[in-house]
């Protein structure tokens, strides 16, 4: 398909957007007699010869297109208005007529190949918003937010934003539509599956202040409502969308807003937190705190918080109620453990607890391996608040998400 055919070919399926006027984006840079003469030489003053611009700063020229672009334009104009010989007499630079041709073409299609053909005007939007995020909250008054695009100064902001990024858009199922562009992919790709997750890259501490920063408003109602709007779009759209589009890569959501699981034969009821109950089945896992957990059908599609069922077999290898899950276990005056293990209790702060050092119950054995499993030493007269978890329970789910062996 030659150039011709895939501009018709775009411009049936959807509006094209071109750039705007060049000439008024650098009469607001004040560029000066200097800028345009650059070291060629010339005999007659060349200001206000725009186009000449293309061989004495290409730098700007380059900026020109690429802020078009990055506003959401699909085409941009070559800057070669006044490019041929009668125009450059009136600045005695028509002997240059080709070479300007040629270097503006040339500006104009590098400038356009930094851009994914998949790039969108929302992944745009969305990116800066996270620049803005991991740059602070006074940084909305700075240009650029305060980061250098020219040099490798704020590498690891720049980094910290595409972590932010996708820790944000991968719940709504959209973190491979809202992929950053081509030339910083293999970063992005490398990202693990929770890109907040603790570890050694120093982006990784910039990303999560920037994720705290999102849950507060007014970030947080406008993210949840446009990640929330673009999934809507890609539920509607995403059985009909081509294999080439971004569309295609976005990902299904169960009712209750989890992603579904990639496993279409896992059903809801076979999932460790789905409560059956007299009004019905409901999951434990899209339970609202201090709220009933709400309805769901044994049949339907899980998500991708799908567990298998659990069982008290299943503590030798958790144990997370018994280390860092929870932070101590209070023991009343009156729980038989204080008389019959006061070696394990402490007083603090005028609670009895037994403690916890290095987030591991004093009284918890094991390593949670098949040869060395977690087992309670005092399992049959542990404190009465142990007693009361309840396997795969509320406590259960929480301090299994604290260790990080559920979602």
């Amino acid at each position: 398909m030659t150039a011709r055919e895939r501009l018709l070919a775009e411009a049936k399926k959807r509006i094209l957007i071109s750039d705007g006027a060049q000439g008024t984006e650098f009469q607001k840079l004040r560029l000066t007699e200097a800028d345009y003469a650059g070291d060629l030489g010339l005999s007659h003053e060349q200001k206000g010869n725009n186009d000449i611009l293309a061989l004495t700063r290409p730098d700007v020229l380059e900026a020109v297109h690429r802020s078009y672009f990055e506003a959401g334009s699909d085409i941009n104009e070559t800057n070669t208005f006044s490019s041929n010989r009668i125009s450059q007499a009136d600045y005695g630079a028509e002997h240059l007529v080709r070479e300007i041709n040629v270097e503006a073409t040339r500006i104009a299609r590098k400038v356009a190949d930094e851009f994914d053909a998949d790039d969108s005007l929302a992944q745009m939007i969305f990116h800066e918003i996270c620049h803005w995020l991991v740059s602070g909250i006074n940084a909305r008054d700075l240009p650029d937010w305060g980061l250098s695009n020219t040099s490798n100064r704020d590498l690891v902001y720049e980094y910290a934003c595409h972590r932010l990024q996708a820790a944000l858009s991968a719940p709504f199922g959209l973190r491979a539509f809202m992929a950053v562009t081509t030339s910083w992919r293999p970063y992005w790709d490398g990202l693990p599956e929770n890109p907040l997750e603790d570890g050694d890259d120093p982006a990784i501490a910039i990303a999560q202040t920037g994720f705290k920063l999102a849950k507060t408003q007014p970030f947080e109602s406008v993210l949840t409502r446009s990640l929330s709007a673009t999934a809507a779009i890609a539920d509607a759209v995403r059985r009909v969308a081509p294999s080439t589009s971004l569309w295609s890569l976005t990902r299904s959501r169960h009712r209750l807003g989890s992603l579904l699981s990639d496993d279409e034969t896992l059903r809801c009821g076979s999932c460790a937190w789905a409560v059956a109950g007299k009004s019905g089945m409901r999951c434990r896992q899209h339970k609202p705190p201090g709220k009933i957990a709400p309805p769901v059908s044994a049949d339907e599609q899980a998500c991708e918080r799908w567990e298998q069922e659990l069982t008290a077999e299943d503590c030798a290898t958790c144990g997370a109620c018994c280390r860092q899950g929870f932070d101590m276990v209070t023991v009343s005056a009156r729980d038989p453990f204080l008389k019959l293990h006061p070696d394990l209790v402490q007083l603090q702060n005028g609670d009895h607890i037994v403690p916890r050092p290095d987030g591991m119950c004093v009284a918890l054995d094991g390593n949670g391996t098949s040869v060395t499993p977690y087992r309670c030493r005092h399992y049959a007269t542990r404190p009465k608040n142990c007693q009361d978890f309840e396997v795969a329970g509320d406590a259960c789910l929480l301090a299994r998400r604290r260790v990080g062996l559920s979602r």
